[in-house]
């Protein structure tokens, strides 16, 4: 298939586009009495990372978020040697991009509910877990075929 093809499949109706962060992979699980948080390969970073797990400590339970942790700059902008040197663990957030567990499993859903789901839990994050915002369709064609 030609680029070009691969490219308008990609930016099809139902197709939701969000910005890569230079991070690591994150689940937060959040149960009754219980926040864990456990990287891509299932270590368990619930004490790396104290700033998310007190924001996470705020939600409601059962909850599966799909996030990547990062160290962000005084600009915004992801700090991956920071990130990676584990010097301001403390200081790094979650940025949530998919919503799996909310009271049941909903993988099963549209990604696009589960991120408005995934919008409403974080509604009133302090900033230690951030909602990552999204381009549906042909928004993202419109502004890709202007640059």
């Amino acid at each position: 298939m030609p680029a070009d093809r691969r490219q308008a499949a990609a930016l099809g109706p139902g197709s939701a586009h969000e910005l890569k962060h230079d991070c690591y992979r994150l689940q937060i699980h959040v149960r009754k009495n219980s926040v864990r948080l456990y990287s891509m390969n299932g270590a368990d970073w619930t004490k790396r990372y104290p700033r998310i797990l007190e924001e996470a400590a705020r939600l409601r339970e059962p909850l599966i978020i799909d996030a990547e942790v990062v160290h962000l700059s005084a600009e915004g902008v992801a700090d991956f040697q920071t990130l990676h040197g584990r010097t301001a663990d403390e200081k790094a957030v979650a940025v949530a991009f998919d919503l799996l567990v909310s009271g049941d499993d909903i993988r099963r859903k549209p990604l696009i509910e589960r991120k408005a789901a995934l919008k409403w839990v974080l509604r009133r994050s302090r900033g230690g877990i951030q909602y990552v915002e999204h381009a549906e369709d042909h928004g993202v064609a419109a502004t890709l075929q202007n640059s």
